[in-house]
């Protein structure tokens, strides 16, 4: 695998465009954080931070037969489900498109492999008793759906391609059924491709679409040649981290953190007046997102689909609730 300096990754011929995913691996605060926690958080990456300071806070498996539990973001996630079923605002697409000849077979089978390594892919979420209770299949075959466009011609090849990445990215997920991870590929030509990947945010993040497509670049290249998986077992699931979350913010810690959010929330609070260009009306957001491709100078060859979502430019908060989030 090579990566040149704007985020190509190029397998067996393949590129992936990444210069969105390395985007979405960043987070905001970091860029402001000290001298003295950045050296810190450099050395810890580096491995040169004594691991038994850390040692308390290792995520172990779970013991078997231990019931799996959804981590505090996947239950706020399932429970914004709950309001809006139906709807695909928690959808995570991604496009990408490949110039270059595809062995179907040996992505298919990338795909399977990662599905397989990850139980995350392979979990759904059913309602027990009013709570959301995660159940793991041990199916790791994912639906590969090949949809071919070379019969078209090329003006209506292109607005075919178009109209199905959109309808993709907006098709809803349904997390008692599952699966929660879709792929397809659209078939332009023999050299001309788009990949597909959408995911529902329960069982992803943007930290999880890197490592989507580094693995997939790993296993395509060593089963397009023949050869075994190259990547070794994973020693934590997901699953392990949400039950370990849970036993370790729990008891006079999770007290302490529900105190001090009820103290800063409580009481009277400030109405927010937010000014409008519009008088606002009593509608249901679909929260609609829209796709638009470009094509960079990148050797004459890719092109990323990004994904775009309508947004208005962000509004002032009041004073009082800036000072009230605060202090």
């Amino acid at each position: 695998m090579s990566v040149s300096p704007i985020g190509v990754i190029e397998f067996s011929g393949i590129y992936f465009l990444q210069e969105q995913l390395s985007n979405l691996q960043a987070e905001p605060g970091l860029a402001n954080i000290s001298d003295v926690k950045r050296n810190l958080l450099e050395k810890y990456l580096r491995g040169e931070i004594d691991q038994a300071l850390t040692s308390s806070r290792a995520i172990p498996q779970r013991a078997p037969g231990t019931s799996p539990q959804l981590s505090f973001a996947q239950e706020r996630l399932w429970f914004l489900d709950q309001l809006m079923p139906g709807s695909a605002v928690f959808n995570v697409p991604i496009a990408v498109r490949i110039s270059s000849a595809i062995n179907f077979n040996a992505l298919q089978k990338s795909v399977n492999e990662i599905v397989r390594r990850h139980e995350v892919f392979r979990t759904t979420f059913i309602t027990a008793g009013g709570r959301p209770a995660p159940l793991v299949s041990a199916e790791a075959e994912a639906k590969f759906h090949v949809i071919d466009l070379t019969s078209l011609r090329a003006p209506e090849r292109e607005a075919e391609s178009h109209r199905v990445t959109n309808d993709e990215a907006l098709r809803p997920f349904d997390l008692a059924r599952g699966p929660l991870i879709r792929t397809s590929l659209l078939k332009l030509s023999e050299q001309d491709s788009i990949f597909l990947l959408t995911m529902h945010h329960i069982v992803s993040d943007g930290w999880s679409i890197v490592l989507f497509f580094r693995e997939l670049s790993a296993l395509y290249r060593a089963f397009l040649n023949g050869k075994a998986s190259s990547l070794g077992e994973l020693q934590v699931q997901y699953t392990d981290y949400a039950v370990w979350q849970r036993e370790w913010l729990c008891g006079d810690l999770l007290d302490q953190q529900l105190s001090y959010w009820r103290n800063q929330l409580g009481g009277e609070l400030p109405v927010l007046e937010l000014p409008a260009d519009r008088p606002q009306r009593d509608v249901v957001h679909d929260f609609a997102r829209g796709l638009q491709g470009f094509a960079p100078p990148l050797h004459g060859t890719t092109r990323h689909y990004s994904r775009l979502a309508d947004s208005q430019p962000p509004a002032r908060r009041d004073g009082k609730v800036d000072r009230l989030l605060s202090e």
